[in-house]
């Protein structure tokens, strides 16, 4: 007659499962709030290019009103005039955003997160 029983993780699963859940985790702490800014930004710029004034707008004004309203959603270090896009071609104003962010997880392993938005 076989015996058979659950025996449990081995030492050496449980060591790949605490490996694997801490890496998710850096990775998580790490991507998560670019995400977070993304979502703020692409906001910021709806906002932005729904009001009536902006129609009118020269592109220095353009960036200075999304400078004011990140300022004030505390959104710091984003380069406004490199990640704008601005478009008359429809003959309405359109104001999008394209950029990307790099960022160091651990050792020599980076990622480049690409974030791009554009209204219809």
């Amino acid at each position: 007659m076989l015996s058979s029983y659950q025996k449990g993780l081995s030492p050496f699963g449980m060591l790949a499962a605490v490996c694997l859940f801490a890496l998710l985790l850096v990775s998580a702490l790490k991507l998560v709030p670019h995400y977070i800014d993304f979502n703020t930004l692409k906001t910021v710029y709806q906002d932005i290019g729904k009001r009536p004034d902006t129609q009118n707008m020269s592109p220095n004004d353009i960036f200075d009103s999304i400078s004011r309203a990140l300022s004030i959603n505390s959104v710091r270090g984003f380069n406004i005039a490199d990640s704008t896009i601005i478009s008359r071609e429809t003959g309405q104003l359109q104001i999008g955003l394209d950029y990307e962010v790099r960022e160091h997880l651990f050792a020599n392993i980076d990622v480049v997160l690409t974030f791009y938005y554009m209204p219809e």
